[in-house]
């Protein structure tokens, strides 16, 4: 995941028309972790999603990557 991470920086960097280690300065000495979370729906008394299953939240750091998968959910506030 590091290594992808350090791509998609890379990646990141030349499509804002920057050079492509532009942010190494910044990310080289940073930490990695991996979590891995689960959300899953809060069901009511119908069976039917009621709500969230881990609520709004903030991902810190440069970059968050996440599995797509086919249950819709996230939602990015700016």
């Amino acid at each position: 995941m590091s290594k992808i991470g350090n791509r998609i920086s890379q990646a990141l960097a030349v499509s804002l028309g920057l050079p492509k280690n532009y942010f190494w300065p910044f990310i080289n000495e940073s930490h990695h972790y991996m979590r891995i979370s689960k959300y899953p729906p809060i069901l009511n008394d119908q069976n039917k999603v009621s709500g969230n299953g881990i609520g709004p939240h903030f991902d810190y750091g440069f970059l968050t990557i996440l599995l797509q998968d086919e249950v819709q959910g996230l939602e990015i506030k700016d």
